[in-house]
């Protein structure tokens, strides 16, 4: 399992208020060489210190903005489209400042290829957003839920074809893996299939201060059941939570869900 998990990393996206707002320990965060940041903490000092001194092998940033706002963004007119854009730019620049490879916005996109207006709006604001700072390394990526919620199933060759229809080399999905909630079956497969050429990382959900823990055998199903596209792809693994022990805690139990055969820790995942 280590060898398919090398590309691995740690994920702050799911941290929710009050932790969210508290300092964070970041010497217990300099152990690992990928990391991905919640948008949300763009231009504080502290982080802004630690990425300059540390900088991480693969560094990430989900939701530059909050989604209730991007979800609604292409159908803003006037200044409150001006507005959005200019704070989207300054997102993004510091995104990319900090040496980031993937940005996240979530800009719906099962709706944008289900409502013909809505992807035409959304592209039309995408090729907006694309031109300032997409010249670099960085990728936009758009949230994609697995399994979806609700009793809702989704047409993935669809949502694939509006991805696609918009052109834009630089845009990809990030497919969030609720992993209590999945199941290992050729549905799944053929949904990983269909975003062969699209997905730019792997994001591990699941929610420790319900109960949810993470193992190393559930982490080896995944494994198992998707190992040529596991391997290839940054997997970060993001704890729901609230506080901020429950993340110090989950950090301190990584290490041992990726031990090599034999008992040895590899060294270079972290």
């Amino acid at each position: 399992m280590g060898e398919i998990f090398k590309n691995w990393g740690v994920s702050l996206s799911c941290r929710r208020p009050p932790a969210l707002d508290e300092p964070l320990d970041y010497a217990q965060l300099a152990a690992f060489r990928n990391l991905e940041f919640p948008g949300a903490m763009l231009g504080r000092l502290e982080l802004t210190t630690f990425v300059k001194q540390k900088k991480p092998a693969f560094l990430a940033f989900s939701r530059l903005l909050d989604s209730t706002l991007t979800r609604q963004a292409p159908e803003l007119e006037g200044g409150l489209m001006s507005n959005f854009q200019e704070h989207f730019y300054r997102q993004a620049k510091l995104a990319g400042e900090l040496g980031a490879v993937v940005a996240g916005a979530d800009f719906d996109l099962e709706k944008a290829a289900a409502d013909h207006d809505f992807h035409r709006r959304s592209g039309k604001l995408l090729r907006v957003l694309y031109a300032p700072w997409y010249d670099g390394s960085l990728l936009l990526s758009l949230p994609l839920r697995l399994p979806q919620t609700g009793g809702v199933k989704s047409d993935f060759s669809r949502i694939a074809r509006a991805l696609s229809d918009w052109m834009l080399p630089k845009l990809g999905v990030t497919l969030e893996i609720h992993i209590h909630e999945l199941r290992f079956d050729d549905a799944l497969k053929r949904v990983f299939d269909t975003f062969k050429y699209q997905t730019t990382m792997l994001r591990v959900i699941y929610e420790p201060e319900l109960g949810n823990s993470l193992s190393g055998a559930i982490l080896g199903e995944l494994a198992e059941n998707l190992s040529e596209f596991v391997s290839s792809r940054m997997v970060m693994l993001s704890p729901v939570h609230a506080q901020s022990d429950t993340f110090a805690g989950q950090l301190a139990g990584y290490p041992q869900l990726f031990t090599a055969p034999g008992g040895q820790q590899e060294e270079e995942k972290c």
